[in-house]
Order: structure tokens, then C-alpha cells, then sequence
């Protein structure tokens, strides 16, 4: 099998890893992504097997600067890890989809993401969010796509001069709620730029519907 370090000028890189608990991590090479220099846009997905359906241990990831597109499902790594993430000076598309997170608080380092346009959130089992201009200043659209234990997106959202759009698919009523309240906030101030796109047709369908919402 070919390495990593035998494509430096690799651009576009997606890779998905069978997850077992009999492979230790460092079997993985994740380590050598830093060393593609040239990379722009990487896709990482952790697939488990029956015996593991969790990350205890979740990688120690790093990443080459010039990355602009970030996918990241499956890794379980620590909200407080993102700060790794956020370091990346030409970061301009995150998307962290199912469990590519662990831990229901996301507290985000101000001055990071610098360069951030678009941010999506899929299945992730974030509660609590704390988010405004210092975190995100560049932050143009948020996609928020079943994210049910979240109930309340922050009001000082709405404060990112540069933010064009929310889009909730399938997300809690509160959210939505909160994600209204925003928009009205901004509509107040004169801000029409900002605007708010909302889809919960799945998720009144489902029975688990009828149970989060009390």
C-alpha cells in the first residue's frame, strides 16, 4: 500500500477508516497528513465495526496549512480539540457531521477560524454552543442539520456583520425557535441581509419527535 509521503502534491484527499479495537491508532499514519503540503480539501471518515462503536481514545490529528475544506465524521474528538481546527489560517469550509465530536459544549477560542466561511453541524450531540464575531468573523453560512439535543442557538450570532444565512434542517423547535428571534433582532436593526432557511419535515415525522420536544 502506498504512503501518504509518495503524494506531496496532493490537493483533494478523502479517506475512510474501518474503526477496530485491536488497531491502535498510530497504525493509522494519521500523522502524516501534516506533510502534505499542498492539501486543500480532505475528507475523514471513521466507519466502526460491531465490537466498537465508540472512540475511547479519539486521534491526535493535525493538519497542512493550506487546507480550505475541512470534513471531519466518525472521530470523536474532544470539543477541545478543535482548537487545533481553528489554527488553520485558510480554513474556509468546515462541515463536522455524525460524531465527529465528543462532549455536549463547544466553547470556541476567539481570533481562530479567521478565514471561515461555512460552517455545517450534522448529528451532533452538542447542548450547549457558545458562538459570536471574535469566534466565527468571517462566518457566512451556518447549516445546522439534525442537531436535536441542541435547543437554542446564541443570540450574538446574529451579531456576525457578515453572516448571509441559518439553515436548520430537522433541528429542535426551540432552535428554531431561537434562530426566529434572531432574525427579527437583526431585521430590526435594518440587517435584510441576513436570512433564514428552516426544514423540519423529517423530523415531525419521527416518532422521537413527540418525546424530545417535553
Amino acid at each position: 500500500m502506498a504512503s501518504l509521503e509518495e503524494f506531496p502534491n496532493l490537493r483533494e484527499l478523502g479517506i475512510s477508516y474501518d474503526v477496530s479495537p485491536l488497531i491502535e491508532w498510530s497504525e493509522y499514519k494519521l500523522e502524516a497528513l501534516v506533510n502534505l503540503l499542498q492539501l486543500e480539501k480532505l475528507k475523514l471518515l471513521f466507519k466502526f465495526s460491531s465490537h466498537a462503536s465508540t472512540i475511547v481514545n479519539p486521534p491526535v490529528l493535525a493538519f497542512p496549512e493550506k487546507l480550505r475544506e475541512l470534513t471531519l465524521a466518525g472521530c470523536g474528538i474532544p470539543w477541545t480539540s478543535m482548537t487545533i481546527v481553528g489554527e488553520l489560517p485558510n480554513l474556509e469550509v468546515l462541515k463536522l457531521r455524525r460524531n465527529a465530536c465528543r462532549g455536549t459544549n463547544w466553547e470556541p477560542v476567539e481570533g481562530q477560524f479567521p478565514q471561515l466561511k461555512h460552517l455545517l453541524l450534522e448529528e451532533i450531540d452538542l447542548v450547549q454552543w457558545e458562538a459570536n464575531e471574535a469566534h466565527f468573523p468571517r462566518l457566512q453560512r451556518l447549516i445546522m442539520r439534525a442537531c436535536y439535543k441542541l435547543k437554542e442557538i446564541p443570540s450574538s450570532v446574529g451579531e456576525i456583520s457578515t453572516l448571509q444565512l441559518i439553515k436548520l434542517v430537522d433541528c429542535h423547535p426551540s432552535a428554531v425557535s431561537s434562530a426566529l428571534r434572531i432574525q427579527d433582532e437583526q431585521d430590526s436593526m435594518g440587517n435584510e441581509e441576513l436570512k433564514l432557511d428552516i426544514d423540519l419535515r423529517r423530523f415531525l415525522k419521527n416518532k422521537f419527535y413527540s418525546r424530545i420536544i417535553h
